[in-house]
C-alpha cells in the first residue's frame, strides 16, 4: 500500500499516486492494491477522501450529524 495504516503524510494522498509512482516513491503493485481496495469499498457505498488511501467514510458528514447526537 506505500504506507500503514493512518500515515498523514504525501504518500498516503490518492491524488498524488501518478507523480509518486513516477518519482519512484510508489510502486505499481501499490497503487494496484489501493485501487483494488478504493473499487470494493467504493462499491459497497463508502466514500473516500483526497488525502489518505486508507480512509472510507460510510456516510458524509451532514448525514452523520443528522443521523447521530454526541454521547458524553
Amino acid at each position: 500500500m506505500g504506507t500503514k495504516y493512518d500515515h498523514f503524510g504525501e504518500l498516503a494522498f490518492p491524488v498524488l499516486e501518478d507523480s509518486l509512482l513516477a518519482l519512484g516513491k510508489l510502486t505499481d503493485k501499490q497503487i494496484e492494491n489501493r485501487t483494488i481496495l478504493r473499487k470494493v469499498m467504493t462499491k459497497a457505498g463508502f466514500s473516500t477522501i483526497d488525502s489518505e488511501w486508507w480512509h472510507f467514510d460510510a456516510f458524509s458528514y451532514n448525514e452523520t450529524k443528522n443521523k447521530y447526537t454526541i454521547v458524553e
